[in-house]
């Protein structure tokens, strides 16, 4: 988990926002691990995030939520981790 959150620290010296994480609960998570992604123009560096994240050893599949993107700041990406990413009672005890 560490090294998760250590690349997506790293995302900020290439202009990539990265605000924190927010707790959905179990019922708000998805399946598998999501990077999404909104305009279609921005698939590319998504890809290229996606890849960073895969480096990390976590399971990532690319998403594009349907929907009216027009209110979403440029370069806004969302990692939504699936449950069992972040279950961390099966992985390790203490803090992150």
């Amino acid at each position: 988990m560490h090294q998760i959150l250590g690349r997506l620290a790293e995302l900020e010296t290439i202009g990539v926002v990265v605000p924190g994480i927010e707790n959905v609960g179990p019922d708000g998570s998805p399946s598998t691990t999501q990077l999404r992604y909104f305009p279609d123009e921005e698939k590319f560096e998504a890809q290229r995030l996606e890849n960073l994240l895969k480096q990390t050893g976590l399971s990532v599949r690319l998403e594009q939520p349907s929907g009216d993107f027009s209110g979403i700041r440029p370069r806004h990406y969302e990692v939504w981790f699936a449950r069992q990413a972040l279950d961390m009672k099966k992985r390790r005890k203490g803090p992150l």
